[in-house]
């Protein structure tokens, strides 16, 4: 409208800016940006978006029958080698969710359940004991390791060994100082990977 203005009427900008009651910021933005895009051009837009998509669910189905194993991004690298154009590892996120291709993401309790083993039944004391490892922190002296051997039906020491080195010498020891005194026990071991050795089973 101001453009017409401008040039039909013999108006200076500042005049026909005045009458359409446009900011010249708005104006000199409008004429940078363009014209927009017609209806026409958006529904030929969104085709072609559409059929896109479309290629790229039939590619992405037919690597995923040879490379099951494949992620979003080694997928999202192979469609670009296949295909020719960059394809973005979001995009291929949202094509995994709509071919139901995801796995569903597990809740920190479920992990922590599936880390641990099934709870044994305990009904008396020293019928089964477990063995943890807890670091401590020492100053200067750095990370202390301390064994600590448990009833798991009084939930109380039994046994314990302190040193600054995790080695499973010191979770055995821990061990044998709770055998001291006591006797018909069955150590289960905990999950840590530093204590999980056939030589601490009694």
């Amino acid at each position: 409208m101001v453009d017409l203005m401008t040039a039909n009427h013999d108006l200076s900008l500042r005049k026909a800016l005045a009458y359409t009651d446009c900011s010249r910021n708005t104006y000199y933005y409008n004429k940078k940006k363009g014209p927009r895009n017609t209806r026409q051009q958006q529904h030929q837009q969104q085709q072609q978006h559409h059929l896109i998509q479309t290629v790229l669910e039939k590619k992405i189905e037919e690597i995923i029958l040879q490379r099951p194993s494949y992620g979003t991004r080694r997928m999202a690298a192979m469609l670009t080698r296949v295909i020719g154009k960059s394809i973005n590892r979001k995009r291929v996120q949202k094509l995994y969710h709509k071919l139901k291709l995801t796995i569903p993401s597990k809740k920190k309790r479920e992990i922590i359940r599936s880390k641990h083993k099934e709870v044994k039944n305990v009904y008396r004391p020293n019928e089964v004991w477990e063995v943890d490892l807890t670091y401590v922190h020492c100053g200067i002296d750095g990370w202390g390791y301390l064994f600590n051997v448990f009833d798991i039906f009084t939930r109380e020491w039994v046994g314990y060994c302190f040193d600054l080195s995790a080695v499973k010498e010191n979770a055995i020891i821990s061990i044998e100082n709770a055998l001291v005194t006591h006797k018909e026990i069955v150590p289960d071991n905990d999950n840590n990977n530093n204590n999980n050795n056939n030589s601490i089973i009694t």
